[in-house]
């Protein structure tokens, strides 16, 4: 009944997601359960227009010796990008999901890349990185900045990680 049309369309809706993914000329290891990951699954690239932007900008300017990817996740923007940097530093706080990034350079024989495992802050310390089982694509890290909330034009509320 209804089960056996619930899975031919998702039959059908998998093979022409996988026809998308071969046709992609960057290749990556994705987890359909990241909003991130379904963008590049369904479109190729996440942020598309931010992506085209700063390759745009980049390459008209000259400014191609090398790209720093802050948060770099699963290496989307690192990537995307790789091609018209000479170098390209990857930082990724996340240990699972650095791994991926690791592998996502890798599987694009992205040979002038490196990946760091760390996270920045404005001055030596240390905090805790709290990640969702839900999404692995989000995480906070449980210590407020030393800055205000105002001084990014944030609302204080929108800072505070009381429901961790």
């Amino acid at each position: 009944g209804i089960e056996v049309l619930e899975y031919i369309r998702s039959w059908f809706s998998l093979k022409r997601s996988a026809k998308k993914v071969a046709a992609n000329e960057r290749k990556f290891f994705l987890d359909i359960s990241s909003g991130v990951d379904r963008s590049i699954l369904n479109v190729g690239v996440f942020e598309k227009a931010i992506v085209n932007i700063i390759k745009e900008v980049c390459t008209r300017t000259g400014y191609t010796d090398q790209l720093v990817d802050i948060g770099a996740n699963i290496g989307n923007h690192s990537v995307c990008l790789a091609s018209v940097f000479k170098k390209v530093a990857s930082i990724e706080p996340n240990p699972v999901i650095f791994k991926v990034l690791e592998a996502n350079i890798l599987r694009n024989n992205i040979t002038h890349a490196t990946c760091y495992n760390f996270g920045l802050a404005e001055h030596a310390s240390s905090a805790t990185l709290v990640a969702t089982s839900e999404n692995h694509s989000l995480g906070k890290v449980k210590q407020h900045t030393t800055l205000g909330a105002g001084a990014f034009n944030i609302d204080e509320r929108d800072l505070s990680y009381s429901s961790l």
